[in-house]
């Protein structure tokens, strides 16, 4: 066991005492699955950004808590070492369930009961600027895609001029996961719907909980939005749908420059043709 290891677990004996290790080998490399002396199970996630572990602590003590079972719960969690430990929920991901299979559309109308539930928390005060905000990660992301010698000038006062409209344009922020897609969808043994990792949560705009799912899910599934928002709840206004188009240039934008940084060409070329589609 490395000393980075042990030095986490004993963040994790500090509040359970005696744990043990678990085999999890679907797990990705920082999350380790812990048991407790009676047998309860947890997981000791750390974060290599300071930034996210702070977010995530922030989701998980300030918004989490309307979620009921439908999340984990956050147990302890540690600054030194930027991780924390929470409860595990059983269950199985839903980006494994079957294409096209009934459970598949389930896990769809589960996981919009849960984003509901999200979206209705509270927000903060001072109200956030989400139009300027989102104008700017929009210009952030076009900034670094040119850079990168992946857009020319043309393509980059395009989308100079959608920003300026992004801006312009009114929007109702909400508490948004940031990340909601099947992978971070748990289906637990009694058929409901928990959602993981909070690293990215904070106020924005509601239609971007749903880009993703409208951008790589949904096109040739039009069922599974039906589902979706049947558990949300209600459909997207003509505006709301309005504003979901605008934020394909984000989606294609992030798509590109992280395909590119991480070699992945199926995820550089689907922000690819999403841009062309859009431009």
């Amino acid at each position: 066991m490395s000393t980075a290891t042990e030095a986490l677990l004993a963040v994790a004996q500090d509040t359970l005492g005696p744990v043990t290790v678990e085999r999890a080998p679907d797990l990705p490399a920082h999350l380790t699955l812990l048991a407790d002396a009676a047998g309860d199970r947890y997981l000791l996630k750390r974060h290599t950004d300071p930034e996210r572990f702070h977010a995530e602590i922030h989701a998980y003590t300030a918004w989490r808590p309307q979620l009921g079972a439908r999340a984990p719960h956050l147990v302890a969690f540690d600054e030194g070492s930027c991780s924390l430990l929470v409860t595990y929920v059983p269950g199985r991901r839903a980006d494994r369930l079957r294409p096209g299979s009934t459970a598949e559309e389930r896990a769809h109308r589960g996981a919009g009961e849960t984003l509901r539930l999200l979206h209705a928390v509270p927000l903060e005060q001072p109200a956030v600027d989400v139009a300027a905000f989102l104008a700017g990660r929009m210009l952030h992301w076009a900034v670094r895609a040119h850079a990168a010698a992946l857009i020319d000038q043309a393509e980059l006062r395009t989308l100079h001029r959608h920003a300026e409209e992004l801006a312009a344009t009114p929007m109702d922020g909400v508490i948004c996961h940031l990340d909601y897609q099947p992978r971070n969808w748990i289906v637990q043994p009694d058929g409901g719907i928990a959602v993981i990792d909070f690293e990215h949560t904070r106020p924005d705009a509601l239609v971007r909980d749903l880009a993703r799912l409208a951008f790589r899910r949904w096109p040739h599934r039009p069922r599974l939005r039906e589902e979706f928002l049947t558990g949300y709840g209600r459909d997207l206004s003509d505006e709301e749908e309005r504003l979901l188009s605008r934020f394909a240039a984000v989606e294609a934008l992030t798509s590109m420059v992280r395909g590119d940084e991480r070699g992945d060409p199926r995820l550089f070329a689907y922000g690819k043709a999403l841009l062309a589609a859009i431009l």
